[in-house]
């Protein structure tokens, strides 16, 4: 019996008793190679947004550490593409000021979820025919993420020039 680790959930299975995913060297559960694909396909959208928002100033690679820390931040991938339309789509603020990255996120974040978890109610409200459940699976869905910034200490000048 072959015992391998999911690469996303980080867990061990059987390769023989599970239903499984082999995506080159990794090998995921089928579940979880769902959650990874759409994952990727909104890791996509945010990029193309971005490209098409910034222009000549979109960077890919500042693009990717920022959604690598916000993982690990606890943001989820689906939440910064919501923040990033909240910030562009509805609040119309400009592009150019983001330099070709997706660092105000991190301040917005919380506004944004809670833009959003307004518009899930409001959508909602007329509808009384499933309100207790809609009501409790929203509950049990909302995550609270405590956010500290941290600021960067000031350069010392090495030389003053007059």
């Amino acid at each position: 019996m072959t015992v391998v680790k999911c690469h996303y959930c980080k867990k061990m299975f059987p390769k023989e008793e599970t239903e499984y995913v082999c995506a080159g060297p990794q090998y995921y559960h089928k579940e979880c190679y769902e959650k990874v694909k759409n994952e990727n396909a909104v890791i996509i959208a945010i990029h193309d947004k971005m490209k098409k928002l910034c222009g000549k100033q979109y960077n890919k690679q500042k693009i990717d550490a920022k959604i690598a820390a916000y993982k690990k931040m606890g943001f989820t991938v689906a939440g910064v593409k919501k923040a990033l339309d909240y910030w562009y789509d509805i609040r119309k603020e400009d592009p150019t000021k983001a330099y070709g990255s997706i660092a105000i996120v991190e301040y917005i974040y919380g506004e944004a979820a809670d833009y959003w978890y307004a518009q899930e109610i409001s959508k909602h409200q007329y509808d009384t025919t499933d309100f207790g459940s809609w009501k409790n699976s929203l509950e049990s869905e909302k995550i609270i993420v405590s956010q500290t910034v941290t600021q960067k200490p000031k350069r010392l000048k090495l030389f003053e020039l007059d």
